[in-house]
């Protein structure tokens, strides 16, 4: 297992002017993750299929912990703030009217971690569809099945694998 990514969405209404902006450069980026500054750990904010109005963002490690500590109105507040210092005056960030973030890290079943190959996996010959092989009992009888983003062959390690599963 390895440490996860999280996921934030938030949804926005109509566009509305949202003011001036101002840019960001990678020098003025913090150095060390706190609690005052996680959101600076964002990867990315993405489109969410078939939802014009929705995006998906990407944060991990020490940030990620960090975001599941702060309450989610806050979350979709430092989101569109770090949205509009990095967009351009061309782009109108709106306030957002709905926030839903993961707490993978904080959940005691997952503890924020995905499933990776490595070189020993390789080396063994284990595969997803060997992780995919359900615990049967004495009668030749499922008991125990598994799914998720570690028994998917292709897309291991991925929201869509473990969808697929």
């Amino acid at each position: 297992m390895h440490g996860g990514r999280k996921q934030v969405t938030y949804a926005v209404e109509e566009e509305e002017d949202a003011g001036e902006r101002t840019s960001i450069c990678k020098d003025c980026l913090p150095t060390t993750i706190t609690k005052e500054n996680w959101e600076f750990g964002v990867l990315g904010f993405y489109e969410v299929i078939k939802q014009p109005k929705m995006m998906c963002g990407w944060i991990t490690g020490r940030a990620a912990k960090l975001m599941e500590e702060t309450d989610e109105e806050e979350v979709a507040l430092r989101c569109v703030s770090l949205l509009r210092k990095y967009l351009t005056d061309k782009y109108k960030i709106p306030d957002a009217v709905w926030c839903k973030r993961t707490m993978w890290g904080s959940n005691p079943w997952i503890r924020g971690s995905y499933s990776f190959r490595s070189v020993k996996t390789e080396f063994l010959g284990a595969s997803a569809s060997d992780l995919a092989q359900p615990l049967i009992n004495s009668q030749n009888v499922p008991v125990v099945c598994f799914a998720g983003e570690a028994t998917h062959d292709h897309f291991y390690s991925t929201v869509h694998g473990a969808l697929e599963s």
